[in-house]
């Protein structure tokens, strides 16, 4: 539009916003993220001026080069609405990404080992979703593509409040993509890394949610395998949510590195580390990880390396969580300990008898209790 062409381009660049941000090395593919999808002559015409002037030496740029700026934002834009895609880097994409046009990408969320997962407007329904692209080599794969889209199939069977909701999985334009439920939260990693250490009182609830997705999960054969407290959400009324269910298992098996199963070392079963076979407890081997964590404020193992990680899942125990905290009752020192044993037979039989062991004892008059709540509601 000839307004937006007016509000971002000008003769003088050291005038105009953008030349502003470039001059003082803030500027950000996120910056001119808008003007693509809003009017791509203006796109081009900027581009062209602020590279111009980049040449003549009428501006320098401290910061972000002016070719990783423009590079790294969308570079072609819908100019054919017919089309039935559009060519996107989507902000600070790590690859090209074509999606189809009814997904209007608003921003980048993160980017994992699988992905990068995005929050998109889907153009038909209205709604606000996830959007998440998995990386080229592993959307290349097409026997790992099959049994990724069988093991979704599966998944989408977990129907369950404390699970998030998976809707498609598609293809477009050579990229492959999964649509899910958007939460409107933080991970549990960012949410024990704002407030530290959890009390009793504030993490049982959280650990008891967690089980009762595990067990809507396990009574349809499913084993999720790649728990972590960045793959579980806490909205903002403080209810957890576990994703990518049939995620890690369809993958697992074609990346592989000596034998050993890719994957985050500090949250691996002993089993997974040695590349043996896993069930049910090993979810629950992961939970106790996870609720190490959450009441210590530390994970139960770090290394100067992924492989030393990994060894010591297999071989070591870490300091119990009274250890750390006292205050910590010692049934729930008990609970995580019995959680983490190398022996799966020693660990608890089912995610049903772990969540009867995790009960929530009264606050202390000295400590009393905090609402858990998400920073910000």
């Amino acid at each position: 539009s000839s307004t937006l062409a007016e509000s971002v381009l000008d003769k003088d660049l050291r005038s105009n916003w953008i030349g502003k941000l470039l001059e003082e090395g803030n500027a950000r593919p996120e910056d001119l993220f808008e003007i693509i999808w809003t009017d791509s002559s203006a796109y081009r015409e900027l581009r062209s001026q602020v590279t111009a002037s980049f040449a003549q030496g009428k501006l320098v740029c401290p910061g972000t080069e002016v070719s990783d700026l423009f590079e790294s934002t969308a570079t072609k834009a819908a100019e054919d609405e017919g089309r039935e895609t559009a060519s996107l880097d989507l902000s600070l994409a790590p690859w090209p990404v074509t999606l189809p046009q009814r997904y209007e990408v608003l921003q980048e969320l993160g980017r994992g080992g699988m992905g990068v997962v995005y929050k998109a407007h889907d153009r038909e329904t209205g709604e606000i979703l996830a959007v998440k692209v998995l990386k080229p080599d592993i959307a290349g794969d097409p026997a790992g593509m099959e049994r990724f889209k069988n093991e979704l199939r599966l998944a989408r069977r977990v129907t369950h409040k404390n699970v998030c909701r998976i809707y498609e999985f598609n293809r477009a334009g050579g990229a492959a993509f999964i649509t899910m439920e958007l939460i409107d939260g933080i991970t549990l990693h960012d949410f024990v890394r704002q407030r530290g250490r959890l009390t009793a009182e504030e993490g049982v609830p959280i650990a008891r949610q967690i089980c009762a997705a595990l067990r809507e999960a396990h009574h349809q054969g499913i084993i999720h395998r790649d728990l972590k407290p960045s793959n579980i959400m806490i909205d903002r009324d403080g209810n957890a949510k576990i994703m990518d269910f049939g995620i890690a298992r369809s993958l697992d098996a074609s990346v592989t590195v000596t034998g050993m199963v890719l994957g985050t070392p500090a949250y691996m079963a002993p089993e997974q580390a040695e590349g043996r076979s896993v069930d049910a407890r090993t979810d629950i081997y992961l939970l106790g990880l996870i609720l190490y964590e959450i009441f210590t404020g530390t994970v139960a193992f770090s290394g100067d390396t992924p492989f030393l990680i990994a060894l010591k899942q297999m071989r070591e125990f870490p300091p119990t969580p009274r250890q750390i905290d006292p205050n910590l009752p010692t049934y729930l020192d008990n609970v995580v300990m019995r959680c983490l044993q190398k022996d799966a037979s020693l660990r608890f039989p089912s995610v049903d008898e772990l969540e009867a062991a995790l009960v929530i004892e009264p606050p202390s008059a000295e400590t009393g209790g905090r609402k858990v709540q998400v920073e910000g509601s």
